[in-house]
């Protein structure tokens, strides 16, 4: 009774889990893109190579949804002991 309860609430609580996390990590996304010029100068951007460092955190910024949610993805399978989908979840974003 008690255990197969206990088994079927990773399935309930996982999608709400990923939302909340994909929607976050958007969020930060489009603050991190939006403040840009900002960020990276606070990072240590100089004037002169800022074209670059644009162009670099562009591709950068634009996947952060991608790294954080396989990351979430990543502890939470391997949390309910699924090694090969834990394993799949942490390389997917680095393929992506």
């Amino acid at each position: 009774g008690e255990e197969e309860g206990e088994d079927g609430d990773h399935c309930i609580s996982f999608p709400g889990t990923l939302r909340i996390t994909f929607l976050f990590s958007l969020v930060l996304a489009a603050l991190c893109l939006l403040n840009m010029d900002r960020l990276l100068m606070f990072l240590g951007s100089t004037p002169d190579i800022l074209p670059h460092a644009r162009a670099y955190a562009i591709p950068y910024f634009i996947c952060i949804p991608f790294s954080i949610t396989g990351t979430a993805v990543f502890y939470y399978t391997r949390a309910i002991g699924k090694p090969l989908a834990s394993a799949i979840s942490y390389i997917a974003p680095a393929i992506v």
